[in-house]
């Protein structure tokens, strides 16, 4: 079982809505870290967070 792309991604944006409106489409600077998979454990966390943490050091000047 796997989460949809929709799914995903209201996954990774929950906690964060305006910055999912400035950042959803940039592309992320660096590879993004570990796996993923249908359910969300402490790495998938880390993961999405570690992309939006570098989507807003690269993006900041547009924040």
């Amino acid at each position: 079982m796997s989460l949809t792309a929709e799914t995903h991604r209201e996954q990774k944006w929950g906690d964060f809505p305006a910055l999912r409106k400035l950042l959803e489409d940039k592309p992320v600077p660096s590879e993004s870290l570990g796996t993923t998979s249908a359910t969300d454990n402490f790495l998938d966390a880390l993961v999405r967070l570690s992309e939006i943490a570098e989507l807003i050091d690269k993006y900041q000047a547009e924040i």
